[in-house]
């Protein structure tokens, strides 16, 4: 066993507990720095010691990070089709926007876009 909060982690309330450090998380900003090293440091784990279990719920733990990052993607997609995507620099779609910015594909930027519909349409 790797240690005492091998597998906790991954349960929401012993997370909020691990964060209670009294850092403001009310800025987005602050928000994105903590997930980059977050996951800069994920990426560098050691799991070489992994028992079998705990290597499940590591991936596990993985896939479900990937996925509410996936969903925060969508979520600021739909915050910039709302608020307006620099229709005066050229821009006249937001996909037009996230392919130029972010540089991902013509289907990536309409696929996001469409879940960014669905979500609206759909939004339980």
């Amino acid at each position: 066993m790797m240690g005492t909060m091998t597998l906790e982690v991954v349960d929401a309330a012993r997370i909020e507990e691990l964060f209670n450090d009294g850092v403001d998380r009310s800025d987005p900003f602050t928000v994105l720095a903590l997930a980059n090293l977050a996951v800069e440091r994920l990426r560098h784990a050691d799991t070489s010691g992994l028992s079998g279990v705990e290597r499940r719920h590591f991936v596990q733990g993985v896939e479900h990070l990937r996925n509410q990052a996936d969903a925060a993607a969508v979520a600021a997609a739909g915050e910039l089709d709302e608020a307006g995507h620099d229709r005066e620099s050229g821009f006249f779609t937001t996909a037009a926007w996230l392919r130029h910015h972010l540089g991902v594909s013509n289907t990536e930027s309409r696929a996001r876009l469409q879940l960014v519909r669905m979500f609206r349409a759909l939004p339980d």
